[in-house]
């Protein structure tokens, strides 16, 4: 752990904070003197804080604490974040913070407040059973605070066939993350994938994969693949999430692409209904011509007076009438006058 709390003042002290680099001598004095504790067990701890590894607090005697212990992949994970979190918020974050809830089963990796919201970081080292997952959910939910889900690189699976695909559990799937930046366009639709953020501990390196999107049931993604130190990573104002060099002018670049796309099928089908409103307006018109009962019709070299009364075949309906405006000698055939006050001709 990287936080224990002085008995004796009630300060809580955060080794990996750069007031403490030139104290290791007073840390440890403190902590052979069992004044240093652990904030959760209220154990005595004592101070790691050698050349080589990272400081760090240890329990003397550890006795059922849940925080006892962590792997180094998760400890050096959480100092990296942390470390890049204080450059951004400075004292407004927080590491190893406790909650009394229990469905959060260990201390939350990082915390920020600001004025405009809070935001909450969980480190995840490894597959999770489903009802932890839905505890830690739950848990995390009810804290008022916008959640962001870091995985340690030790669970990144990548295809080795299918470029940037990866391969994920149950615990990746769950906890994946939509974001302004999984938006993409194929020909004129825009779908929206997920994101998943791995941090390489080693190289303090984060490694995103934006716009995720299943290719083969159940677990193989595809998806676009970021790497860069986190030193250069930006932070997101609105969620805390992490924001990759380049990552806001695409992604405002696509906005603009996308109304501009709106507004062209909303012209488009602007014009389609004023079309469509003129071809109903002129068959308006037509109607106001022909529907009316025509009035009878003069005699036509086709219908001599010879020919009045004498019933013919209607080869528009089919009836046999009198009552028709034309009339076929050869092979007594006629237009009706009902057919004409329909507008049939």
């Amino acid at each position: 752990m990287f936080r224990a709390t002085n008995k004796t003042s009630g300060e809580e002290i955060v080794i990996l904070d750069d007031k403490w680099k030139n104290q290791r001598k007073h840390l440890r004095s403190l902590g052979r003197n069992d004044i240093l504790v652990c904030p959760g067990c209220l154990q005595p701890v004592r101070v790691r804080a050698g050349k080589t590894n990272r400081w760090h607090f240890a329990h003397k005697h550890l006795q059922n604490c849940p925080y006892g212990y962590e792997s180094p992949s998760l400890l050096n994970a959480r100092a990296i974040l942390y470390k890049w979190l204080v450059g951004k918020f400075g004292e407004n974050v927080s590491i190893e913070k406790k909650f009394d809830n229990e469905k959060i089963h260990r201390h939350l990796d990082c915390w920020v407040e600001t004025e405009r919201c809070n935001f909450a970081y969980w480190i995840i080292e490894s597959g999770m059973k489903p009802q932890k997952r839905e505890n830690l959910k739950v848990g995390l939910g009810q804290l008022n605070a916008q959640v962001n889900w870091v995985f340690v690189v030790d669970m990144l699976r990548e295809d080795k066939i299918h470029s940037e695909s990866i391969h994920l559990t149950t615990t990746e799937r769950e906890f994946m993350q939509q974001s302004d930046y999984d938006e993409m366009k194929f020909g004129k639709v825009y779908i929206t994938g997920k994101s998943l953020h791995y941090l390489d501990p080693s190289s303090e390196t984060l490694i995103t994969y934006r716009k995720l999107l299943l290719i083969h049931s159940p677990q193989l993604y595809q998806g676009a693949k970021i790497s860069n130190e986190i030193s250069s990573v930006l932070v997101s104002p609105k969620s805390g999430g992490f924001v990759h060099p380049g990552e806001h002018e695409g992604s405002e670049k696509l906005k603009k692409e996308k109304i501009q796309l709106e507004r062209e099928q909303e012209e488009q089908e602007r014009m389609i209904t004023k079309s469509r409103q003129k071809v109903v307006e002129s068959f308006d018109n037509l109607e106001s011509i022909v529907l009316p009962k025509m009035s009878p019709v003069s005699q036509t070299s086709y219908e001599p007076s010879i020919y009045s009364g004498k019933e013919a075949t209607c080869i528009l309906c089919g009836q046999i009438t009198a009552d028709y405006w034309y009339h076929n000698r050869k092979d007594d055939t006629c237009k009706c006058r009902e057919c004409a006050s329909q507008g049939r001709y």
